[in-house]
């Protein structure tokens, strides 16, 4: 085994595992988009310390849905299982769930405690695939399997945008679903890096920063949203969290 820390990847909470891709589902707001540095990172964290075998690991987080590059995600799945992993596995995905592929490798004990995160962006016009008819088949296919294994699943409502998916249309159906299956949600705002400001820039698309904040690394959001998510979370007793760990 190779030491070099480089050989691993951490993020602030979460080991990963997976394979960075050259290509995903090109959504508008993509903050990994042209990032051709293609990696693969293969190693259960048990190898570097066992007492890692407790640590949450998220797999195929990278350009890429974890759902679209199946066979990575089920190589990830193998090697932990195969490494008695102890802790949460995480795979956060607006991949098709009902998909028969998808069904036949989910619904089987692996010996993991895996999550689900489901991703939603609630505007069809900049993003097809993260959509709330997606979310509503997502749901029904995680709380079947959750029956049978030591599944669980909540919603990533992410990113908002000012103006583009922040109405009280889309957070009230988001949270209802939420109501429904008894499940968190996850949300942050839009983080803009300089290659998706000039992607941003260039195809003109309607993105603007809250007022009082710009564009950059901070996933800002305005407090009249938060307080929208606050009242929403309140009325129909959901959990909100500002990150998925």
């Amino acid at each position: 085994m190779n030491n070099l820390l480089t050989d691993y990847f951490f993020l602030k909470s979460l080991y990963c595992m997976g394979k960075e891709h050259e290509v995903c589902y090109d959504c508008a707001y993509c903050r990994a988009r042209d990032k051709n540095n293609v990696k693969e990172y293969f190693t259960p964290p048990s190898e570097i310390n066992p007492l890692f075998t407790k640590i949450p690991v998220v797999i195929n987080v990278f350009y890429g849905d974890p759902l679209l590059y199946l066979l990575d995600t089920i190589k990830c799945l193998s090697i932990l299982k195969e490494a008695h992993h102890q802790g949460p596995v995480i795979i956060i995905t607006k991949g098709d769930m009902s998909e028969k592929k998808v069904i036949e490798t989910f619904d089987k004990d692996w010996g993991l405690k895996i999550y689900f995160g489901l991703s939603v962006f609630g505007n069809d016009e900049f993003d097809s695939v993260g959509t709330l008819d997606r979310l509503r088949t997502n749901l029904k296919v995680c709380q079947e399997l959750s029956k049978k294994y030591t599944y669980s699943y909540g919603i990533e409502y992410r990113p908002i945008i000012n103006g583009i998916n922040d109405s009280d249309e889309v957070m009230r159906q988001i949270f209802m679903l939420a109501s429904y299956h008894y499940t968190g949600i996850a949300y942050s705002g839009l983080q803009v890096e300089p290659e998706l400001a000039a992607y941003i820039k260039e195809k003109n698309l309607p993105f603007t920063p809250y007022e009082g904040y710009e564009f950059g690394m901070k996933k800002n959001i305005s407090n009249e949203v938060i307080d929208k998510l606050k009242y929403y979370s309140k009325m129909y007793r959901i959990p909100i969290f500002k990150k998925t760990s």
